[in-house]
């Protein structure tokens, strides 16, 4: 949603995440009993996000989810959808991607997969990436040592000083910008320039709006 309202306030930005969080209606179940809609059956939330701010067409963004778990459906703010029918290469595609660095939020155990599938790509890669863990509750309590551990594989690597666990997502951006600065890797500092085709002959995603 933050390349889907990258042009918006932060006024517009805080409305349209108050629609997102509204009370789910609730379903009647086989009990008779009443329960609130599971996260992934909910389209009322994201549907009344669309009416405020139109469909998604004004900002390039791929959303990548899985066949491989129902109950992690296509975002629906994204202006392209790709689905890999294997979920492994979906993983591992979207890590090779993330030039830039990888935020960790709390999760289950496929993010537990993600966070060492990425450690291997940094401790022999040539090139490695900052690595955040936003939720110190959760990733240095409740997540069994998953922060600790990382810390502990990475001594002696490039990456180690790259790590952080925090809960300001402040400190997360000004990490992120300074290993960027550091490492001298282009900053996009006018969101338009996405908008540009970025291969000889291609089409500019402006061009794609339809």
């Amino acid at each position: 949603m933050g390349a889907y309202l990258w042009e918006r306030s932060e006024e517009e930005v805080e409305q349209a995440l108050k629609l997102l969080n509204e009370k789910p209606a609730q379903i009647e179940v086989p009990s008779d009993k009443k329960r609130i809609k599971p996260e992934y059956l909910d389209t009322e939330s994201p549907d009344r996000v669309l009416a405020a701010f139109g469909q998604p067409t004004h900002a390039p963004s791929l959303g990548v989810p899985t066949f491989h778990y129902g109950h992690e459906p296509s975002n629906r703010f994204a202006t392209w959808v790709a689905k890999f029918f294997q979920n492994s290469l979906r993983e591992n595609d979207l890590l090779e991607v993330c030039t830039g660095g990888v935020v960790f939020t709390p999760g289950s155990a496929g993010t537990r997969q993600e966070v060492f599938q990425a450690c291997c790509s940094n401790h022999y890669g040539d090139d490695p990436v900052p690595f955040v863990f936003l939720d110190r509750h959760f990733w240095l309590e409740q997540s069994g040592g998953v922060y600790e551990l990382v810390q502990k594989t990475s001594e002696g690597r490039p990456y180690h000083d790259m790590l952080m666990c925090t809960d300001s997502v402040q400190e997360l951006v000004a990490h992120m910008y300074d290993i960027a600065k550091r490492k001298q890797r282009p900053l996009i500092t006018d969101p338009k320039t996405l908008l540009e085709a970025h291969w000889e002959g291609g089409v500019s995603l402006g061009e794609c709006d339809e």
